[in-house]
């Protein structure tokens, strides 16, 4: 009875503490014409009349959504196409310490909604052209596999590879004008899965290994993508007159 008492209360907080990690979103019931997450007539009006202003070489404001250096990765040295890359500090837009943070696949939170027309105001101070939104999502997932079964001894625990841990990779990037907040392009990359069998040993090695393939993998897609839209552009430029 005891025993049945005892591992009762322990299902109880297992599931008490996965409830609590849980998360749900419900859309607001009330509307406010003041909010600034409204949309009116006059801001749809200023979208379709927006034009795009793109002339290379560019100056360029890049914004880390991730926790990872993928933005930084991404920055573009042709300075035929980029002068500037100014990345703007996440500390202006969301009040924290970035030093503080953890690698992306131990820190999990809600994510914050961005204040755009702040992010265009900090590009436009740095006199940038453009300003680039750039986000990454690395996940992990692990099984066990057959050596499990050797794990009934503590020994091999240690160094029997009993987990199957698969790893997957995502990110995007968003390319506005930062004079009249047009999109010039939304770029998204998705790694294939990966997976791995490992021992608790060499679990965080390989995972930060495999994190650090799949970056450069994303940075180098990403990049490419955004050098040919802005080789494109200067394709498209008209060509000076001869006076």
């Amino acid at each position: 009875m005891v025993k049945a008492t005892i591992s009762g209360l322990i299902i109880t907080v297992i599931l008490l503490a996965g409830c609590a990690t849980m998360h749900s979103y419900t859309p607001t019931s009330s509307y406010y014409e003041k909010d600034s997450r409204s949309i009116n007539d006059e801001d749809i009006l200023k979208a379709f009349e927006a034009n795009p202003q793109l002339v290379t070489p560019v100056k360029v404001a890049w914004y880390s959504m991730s926790r990872d250096s993928l933005a930084e990765k991404c920055t573009i040295s042709d300075s035929s196409l980029v002068s500037i890359n100014y990345p703007i500090p996440r500390s202006l837009i969301e009040g924290f310490d970035p030093l503080f943070e953890q690698p992306e696949y131990m820190y999990y939170r809600d994510p914050k909604p961005l204040d755009f027309r702040a992010l265009r105001l900090l590009a436009a101070r740095a006199k940038c052209d453009l300003v680039v939104l750039v986000s990454s999502r690395f996940a992990q997932q692990g099984t066990l596999n057959g050596w499990a079964w050797f794990n009934v001894l503590l020994f091999p625990v240690f160094f029997t590879p009993y987990l199957d841990i698969e790893y997957r990779y995502a990110a995007e990037a968003f390319v506005f004008d930062v004079r009249n907040g047009y999109m010039y392009r939304h770029l998204t990359y998705n790694d294939a899965a990966i997976v791995k069998t490992v021992g608790i040993i060499r679990a965080d090695a390989v995972t930060d290994s495999v994190n650090t393939a799949m970056l450069d993998s994303a940075s180098i897609s990403l990049k490419r993508e955004l050098m040919e839209l802005f080789r494109q552009t200067m394709q498209d430029a008209p060509a000076p007159s001869a006076d």
